[in-house]
């Protein structure tokens, strides 16, 4: 699959963007027509699809210039070449104008809604921010604090909606920024029936998610589309459709799988909390540990320690609960939300912090939501007037761990030291081959002719010698992301062939280190950071995630855990997860990685039905978690917490 992402992703950036100068529009226009005077048909539908020319879900004067920006794209097309190119072009513009006749409509029938039912007032941002936090406490109440007799898939369920509201909340949000509404905070009481208006916005947003995937789909993957007296769309890049699936599901069962035990463990201790640090604190910590070392508190990021953005994301979440604690159903934005001036939250941020100014007014900058914004609980200030307003029920059971690595690895499509350096994944990795009695070799280097080589591990198992490069990567969700990030691994791929073919060639560097006279054959392993929802292979390099790379090491076998009674209650019998690594179990675990082969036994394709479209796409049969038991040695051990009396 990898190598069908063998482009730069951002290559194209430049041709999407709106001139500041209207009147260059035809200039830019003309620009672009040169550039692609000398490519294919299929080269031109590459650029178009992964530009964002087509599928795009903008509003305003954006979309009007990539709307028309394609028109001038098709007639170049079919002015220039013969028919049968023509004819590929036809039906990609085809499936292109259907798409984009989907979102209009979607975007007509949503303006017509609030169009025939008005509020009494004018929409203003305090009203946006008022519903916003009503939709998310309601669901809170109802679903997730008060319901009691839940089972695990039951609790999963209403976890994954309530995050799924969280992510519309933003999108909401966006886009009334887009709009011509006053930012300026009030002290009004909405009536209940306005409130209840916006709050149809998060029932539009169900729709509008599905329609932002079938886009992403169709720019980086591929869709099979039929219009007849219904729109039905199959995503018929299945292996593509299948990895995003099971990657988002492994990274989400990974996460609560270490935060479900953390619990559990907590709870058979029976030991009152009597330190500030609460269960999420704690967890928090736990993941910044895994993710950047035991010396995360010293790393910086922006030129500020980890530990300050971990406090002020904890600052946030304690402020957020304390408000909630309060009830209170009255729609006016102080009674709902926290707002205060921007000086008055720098100087609770350093007070909290006990920094300078100047840290607490830069912590502060890089949290404020805007259009360019992930989320909002990464950016959980929201700019109103000349103060800055927090959503309670956003930030309430934020972890500041992810928060922390989404800001800072997806602001603005940015790639910073921490998401280019693997330096902690290598750590790690050379930690579970040292545990597990390999002959290892880490970060070896070495330079010819003014060129540096480098391999990050070189392991034996008998006379079968294994080069490993390891990649720290942002965690992908949305199916762009993963389109992204497979192009980032293609280019790191490219890299690590060029330092494979020298070390190989120069083999006497390593092989007296090893201990070993000589070598059979050389083996090539790249490990990512996140979670991989295919096995892969390019050019004779496997390609695997640490997780499942560090449970084979450690020779621990996919389980599925029950939350409840905090046992596994099924372990798959895997025989190359049993008994001393050979060469021949290593081979078997490289081919089909047990984590991944495992969840495709529980997805199947689903018919989904929405009110305009029908769309065929792979979906979990069941909700049961697979994962991998590697991370417990994280969990299993009090240092720092006396308080937690871990129990087997």
């Amino acid at each position: 699959m990898i190598e069908n992402y063998n482009y730069d992703f951002h290559e194209f950036d430049s041709l999407i963007k709106l001139p500041n100068n209207i009147k260059k529009i035809d200039e830019r226009i003309n620009t672009i027509l040169l550039q692609l005077n000398d490519k294919s048909v299929d080269e031109i539908i590459h650029i178009t699809k992964v530009s964002n020319i087509v599928g795009d879900l903008s509003l305003g004067k954006s979309r009007d210039y990539k709307n028309l920006l394609f028109e001038k794209i098709s007639s170049f097309v079919e002015n220039k070449f013969d028919q049968e190119n023509k004819l590929v072009w036809k039906k990609f513009k085809n499936q292109a104008l259907i798409l984009d006749k989907l979102y209009s409509d979607f975007i007509i029938s949503r303006d017509n809604y609030f169009y025939n039912n008005p509020t009494k007032v004018k929409i203003d941002l305090s009203l946006i921010l008022i519903c916003i936090e009503k939709v998310l406490r309601s669901y809170n109440r109802n679903h997730i604090s008060e319901t009691s007799n839940q089972n695990e898939s039951e609790f999963e369920a209403n976890i994954h909606i309530r995050d799924t509201l969280k992510g519309y909340a933003a999108e909401i949000l966006k886009y009334f920024m887009f709009k011509d509404i006053s930012s300026k905070k009030t002290n009004k009481i909405y009536c209940i029936k306005d409130v209840e208006i916006i709050c149809k916005h998060f029932e539009f947003y169900d729709e509008y998610e599905s329609i932002k995937d079938i886009m992403e789909y169709f720019r980086f993957s591929q869709l099979e589309i039929k219009k007849d007296s219904h729109l039905s769309i199959d995503v018929i890049g299945e292996e593509f459709n299948r990895s995003v699936l099971i990657s988002n599901f492994r990274e989400k069962g990974a996460r609560h799988n270490r935060y479900s035990r953390l619990i559990s463990n907590y709870r058979k201790s029976n030991i009152e909390k009597k330190m500030d640090y609460d269960i999420n604190d704690y967890y928090s910590m736990i993941e910044l540990e895994r993710i950047l070392g035991e010396e995360w508190k010293s790393y910086e990021l922006d030129g500020i320690s980890v530990d300050y953005w971990n406090k002020a994301y904890l600052f946030v979440r304690k402020i957020s609960n304390k408000k909630l604690s309060k009830e209170n159903d009255i729609n006016q934005l102080d009674k709902l939300c926290i707002v205060k001036s921007k000086i008055q939250w720098t100087l609770e941020i350093k007070k909290f912090l006990k920094v300078s100014k100047e840290i607490a007014e830069k912590i502060l900058d890089n949290l404020i939501f805007s259009k360019e914004s992930y989320d909002l609980i990464d950016a959980p200030f929201i700019q109103l007037g000349d103060c800055l307003a927090i959503i309670p029920s956003i930030s309430q059971d934020t972890i500041s761990a992810f928060a922390i690595i989404s800001n800072f690895s997806k602001r603005l499509n940015k790639l910073n030291d921490l998401s280019k350096k693997g330096y902690f994944l290598e750590k790690a990795i050379t930690s579970v081959l040292n545990g597990g009695n390999m002959r290892t070799i880490s970060n070896l280097k070495d330079s010819y002719q003014g060129e540096n080589y480098e391999i990050d591990q070189i392991f034996a198992i008998g006379e079968i010698v294994y080069l490993v490069e390891c990649k720290t990567l942002p965690y992908p969700y949305t199916v762009k992301e993963h389109a992204e990030q497979l192009c980032m691994i293609h280019g790191y791929l490219k890299k690590f062939e060029r330092n494979i073919d020298y070390f190989i060639r120069n083999s006497q560097l390593f092989i007296s280190k090893l201990g070993i006279e000589r070598v059979r054959d050389f083996k090539k392993i790249f490990i990512t950071s996140t979670m991989l929802g295919a096995p892969d292979n390019y050019n004779d390099i496997y390609i695997v995630d640490e997780s499942s790379f560090s449970a084979f090491l450690r020779r621990y076998p996919p389980v599925i855990w029950d939350f409840c009674s905090g046992r596994n209650i099924f372990t798959k019998d895997i025989s190359y997860y049993t008994g001393e690594i050979t060469n021949s179990k290593m081979y078997q675990f490289l081919k089909q990685p047990a984590p991944i082969d495992a969840m495709k036994e529980k997805i199947k394709k689903v018919t989904i039905n929405h009110s305009s479209f029908t769309i065929s796409q792979y979906s979990l049969e069941n909700q049961s978690e697979f994962i991998s038991v590697e991370d417990v040695h994280l969990i299993n051990r009090d240092s720092n917490f006396p308080w937690i009396n871990l129990v087997d």
